[in-house]
């Protein structure tokens, strides 16, 4: 799959859980990897405008996804934290901002959120 134009972004933060246990750990939209964490507490991606399915994945170990929307000219921003069961691992939507890059054209006020999780159930 060939990633579109790069009109959104997502920022992804490790929240409560050691940047260094999720060293290494594929960041993938879809069938596509974004890149990797790399120790650090949050990375960001640019990625294009629409739906699309989250994937973190570690190894043959734990595996999160989280369906989600991001609208163009909007970075959503993603946090990780852990769940109950002690290797299952969360993604939640903190909000969105603004995306502000050189040349762009400021977007039209909306009253559609930047960004936002899908239940699992839609498709």
């Amino acid at each position: 799959m060939v990633m579109q134009v790069s009109d959104a972004a997502i920022r992804i933060s490790t929240g409560d859980i050691d940047p260094e246990h999720l060293r290494g750990a594929r960041i993938m939209l879809g069938d596509v990897e974004l890149g990797r964490f790399d120790g650090e507490s949050s990375v960001t991606y640019d990625i294009p405008a629409g739906r699309h399915v989250l994937i973190i994945r570690e190894g043959v170990g734990w595996v999160t996804a989280a369906k989600l929307v991001v609208r163009h000219g909007y970075c959503a921003n993603l946090h990780l934290a852990r769940r109950d069961d002690p290797d299952g691992v969360g993604i939640s939507l903190i909000g969105a901002h603004v995306l502000r890059r050189d040349g762009q054209e400021p977007i039209a006020e909306s009253d559609e959120p930047g960004a936002e999780l899908l239940p699992h159930d839609v498709a």
